[in-house]
């Protein structure tokens, strides 16, 4: 297997499901390996975080108040459904 199958496929390796080939590929090649610890450790921090709560910045809710309003895209959204169903 080529490194960017590899890579492709490195999630099913941390969740131990990758294939035969990955398992013997990763040793041989330190790109791969370099690849395989960059997407754990990222694995690591979205873990982390997910344990902990996160507060929105102040003023958040007004600022999103203050973005403009472009229309009713729900209506919008039902007409195109509508004139597009079979």
């Amino acid at each position: 297997m080529s490194c960017s199958e590899i890579r492709a496929i490195l999630p099913a390796y941390v969740e131990d499901k990758a294939s035969l080939d990955v398992r013997r590929h990763l040793p041989e090649c330190p790109g791969c390996t370099e690849e395989l610890a960059r997407y754990r450790g990222l694995v690591a921090g979205l873990e982390e975080l997910g344990a902990t709560p996160l507060e929105a910045p102040p003023g958040l809710a007004m600022a999103l108040a203050e973005l403009p309003f472009h229309g009713r895209p729900l209506e919008k959204i039902k007409t195109h459904v509508a004139r597009n169903r079979p």
